[in-house]
């Protein structure tokens, strides 16, 4: 384990955009979805946790990266230089999937409940839907704070997992 390389923190950051941009087209197609199709919302939930499944769980256990990762040579491994397999896969993506699919959720009930175009969510959920949104946004800023505070260059998912990110060269 002496001669393990650790990917950087910017190889883990160009590898999270390189994600965003082949998920491009999937992005435009929702956005066009919730702009012009009615209860799209309802429509799109399954599939896009079970998309985020495949691409956050299932691609890490397969092949130990997204395709960002994979461009970037760098590889996700357990700490003990092992392959990584569902429980680690899954730990690693529980808070993001558990509060993004919350989120989800708290949309369709609302949306199946609106009565006129001045419902507003606030008045349905008080601030719930608010304080997750920020949850999330503050569990995403430490997941990079964490990662440029230690030496092995772990998030927070990694430590929850015990896995490590490493350059495969």
């Amino acid at each position: 384990m002496n001669n393990i390389q650790y990917a950087t923190f910017w190889q883990r950051m160009i590898a999270s955009v390189l994600d965003k941009i082949i998920l491009i087209p999937l992005i435009l197609i929702s956005y066009w979805g919730y702009n012009n199709i009615e209860f799209f919302d309802i429509y799109y939930i399954i599939p896009s946790i079970l998309f985020n499944v495949w691409f956050t769980i299932y691609l890490v256990k397969r092949y130990g990266g997204t395709p960002g990762k994979l461009i970037m040579k760098i590889k996700i491994i357990k700490q003990n230089n092992t392959l990584v397999g569902y429980k680690e896969a899954i730990l690693r993506e529980l808070i993001t999937l558990l509060l993004t699919s919350l989120l989800s959720i708290l949309n369709i009930i609302i949306i199946l409940n609106i009565q006129d175009n001045s419902y507003s969510y606030q008045s349905y959920f008080g601030n719930i839907e608010y304080y997750l949104y920020i949850l999330l946004n503050i569990w995403i800023i430490s997941e990079f704070f964490i990662m440029l505070t230690n030496k092995k260059k772990q998030s927070l998912q990694d430590m929850m997992a015990g896995t490590i990110v490493i350059k495969n060269n």
